[in-house]
């Protein structure tokens, strides 16, 4: 069976020297959702033709945490027009408005004059005014479908801070503010929204910038700093942050963010499930949170179950590692779930968002993880989204995917059918599908960045110079792509970069005139620059430029640091 997954121990230089094609026999382990443990590997090398078996030990399955199709089948038709024909729409959208409008009016009340210090506790009055709140987010819950909900409530004793995971949607938000009237964490931008910014106030929310300042009234070091504070003192509220960051459909816990984490103090988690049979009422995919709210109404009944653990106490080495708490934390909560875990984060989100809001939508496939290409290369968020248009430019027949096609077009190739077209795609193409999707698009242009060693390039650089697609590469090969790259005025002078007979003649182990990749990589080794023509065609026709993307985004920060941008 073949399967499309991550050998955990298959290190790079392996799979950069030859493609391979991976062989699984497998079962799954049942203590972890995401591990896989593969029983035997045969590995076929096309450069050997020698096939070899060995033993690997754990293999990763990525969960994909945003789709979320919505239903459309006979059963959801006549429910929307039972629930519509019979004015039950009308009446719970109605209630649902008056009940938000007078918990803003107590948000904007409580919010009269307060003091902005984050640090200083409320007078009681203002508590009181602001309890209602309470009662008002329930309302909402039953308007929205959520008659009853079960509730399994374990505290034996109460951490400050609670963290909510799955986070899905504005249920989450509600059932917990009803159940706890605590103070969340948003970002101060929500303090500026009419009605909806007196309601943070009123429930005492800690602001942060999500940016990347270090002063200020609402920076990351302010916040944790408050934090801190509030951990230690019960005249204030619980504190309740969504770790995760972003919503997804339930399916798997993802990445927590370690700032929640940061004060080393216990934390109460709460596992939010939304186990409705016909309908997935999460902010994902397709359904966005006005489509959710709007789906919930349609409901006959929605179905919502929390189970509140005991508060979780970090040992030293959790209190002093941030990171380490929060992935504890994180794999805890998914075990009592039963949910796999996946490293994704609201960057992932963010960058879904832009591939979703084109003309031609693109999607991203569950293995693709924001945090794993900022590990691997280097490249941030804003990096991405400008990648991913150049992406988007270059394929033109709008699959998600660079194809055999699109490939020859972007380096002018004379056919889709050659050798060397195919070679110089199977490169790019990591998981052998036959096209280039976005993560090897990225590997690509981070490979061609000043980021790569020289022994990271050469791979590349010999793929790009055998014309013939044979495994070899000849003198006249690399002074060939030297001309080319002087030609498209990427380099100012050949001379530098041309090698004779005799030159390589030194690494020719064989002595039959010509270059294996082995060869070529000590060739390299002595001479770094004769990569440069080869990796510069290849930058010029991908369109990018690492160097400049880096520039361009560094131009935009300091625009909104300087209020170009509010």
């Amino acid at each position: 069976m073949y399967v499309d997954v991550e050998v955990m121990d298959k290190t790079e230089t392996e799979r950069l020297r030859g493609r391979k094609r991976w062989k699984f026999d497998m079962k799954s382990n049942p203590d972890n959702a995401t591990e896989l443990t593969a029983i035997s590997l045969e590995i076929d090398d096309e450069s050997s033709g020698v096939p070899s078996v060995k033993i690997v030990s754990k293999l990763r399955r990525v969960p994909d945490w945003a789709l979320n199709n919505l239903p459309d089948t006979t059963y959801e038709k006549v429910k929307f027009w039972t629930l519509v024909l019979s004015g039950v729409v009308v009446v719970r959208t109605i209630l649902f408005i008056v009940f938000l409008l007078c918990g803003g009016l107590c948000g904007v009340v409580a919010a009269i004059g307060v003091d902005p210090d984050p640090q200083k506790p409320w007078p009681k009055w203002r508590t009181w005014v602001a309890a209602p709140i309470m009662f008002f987010s329930r309302c909402l819950l039953f308007c929205a479908g959520f008659h009853w909900i079960e509730i399994d409530d374990r505290q034996k004793t109460k951490g400050q801070m609670v963290v909510i995971a799955p986070h899905t949607g504005l249920m989450d938000s509600f059932f917990i503010t009803w159940y706890f009237l605590p103070s969340p964490i948003s970002k101060s931008a929500v303090r500026n929204i009419p009605v909806f910014g007196s309601l943070c106030i009123a429930l005492q929310t800690i602001f942060v910038d999500r940016d990347n300042s270090r002063e200020g009234p609402y920076s990351r070091k302010k916040v944790i700093e408050t934090m801190k504070v509030r951990s230690n003192d019960t005249r204030f509220p619980r504190m309740c942050i969504f770790p995760e960051g972003t919503t997804n459909n339930g399916g798997c816990v993802m990445q927590f963010k370690k700032g929640a984490f940061a004060p080393g103090q216990p934390v109460t988690p709460i596992l939010l499930t939304y186990p409705n049979e016909n309908y997935n009422c999460a902010c994902s995919g397709r359904n966005g949170t006005d489509m959710s709210l709007i789906r919930c109404l349609f409901q006959f009944h929605n179905r919502m179950k929390a189970v509140i653990l005991d508060a979780y106490v970090p040992n030293e080495e959790e209190t002093a590692n941030p990171e380490l708490y929060a992935k504890n934390v994180r794999d805890y909560m998914a075990k009592e779930m039963n949910l796999p875990t996946t490293e994704h984060s609201y960057p992932d989100m963010f960058l879904g968002m832009e591939g979703a809001a084109w003309k031609e939508p693109y999607y991203f496939d569950a293995s693709f993880e924001m945090c794993e290409v900022k590990k691997s290369y280097g490249l941030e968020l804003d990096d991405c989204k400008l990648l991913l248009k150049r992406f988007s430019e270059i394929d033109k027949e709008k699959e998600g995917s660079i194809g055999l096609e699109s490939f020859k077009n972007l380096f002018h190739l004379q056919t889709a059918e050659d050798l060397y077209t195919r070679r110089l795609l199977a490169f790019f193409d990591t998981a052998d599908k036959g096209k280039v999707e976005f993560k090897d698009f990225l590997e690509g242009v981070a490979l061609v960045s000043s980021s790569s060693t020289v022994a990271e390039k050469a791979p590349l650089a010999f793929v790009f110079s055998d014309k013939q697609g044979m495994g070899f590469v000849t003198a006249q090969n690399i002074n060939a792509v030297a001309e080319e790259a002087k030609k498209l005025g990427l380099i100012d002078d050949a001379a530098p970069y041309l090698v004779d007979d005799e030159a390589i003649a030194k690494f020719d182990k064989d002595k039959d005139g010509r270059l294996s990749l082995a060869d070529y990589e000590e060739l390299v080794a002595n001479k770094e620059n004769i990569i440069e023509p080869a990796l510069e065609v290849v930058k010029s026709q991908f369109g990018v430029c690492f160097e400049s993307i880096k520039k361009k985004v560094e131009e935009d920060r300091d625009a909104k640091m300087t209020g170009g941008e509010i």
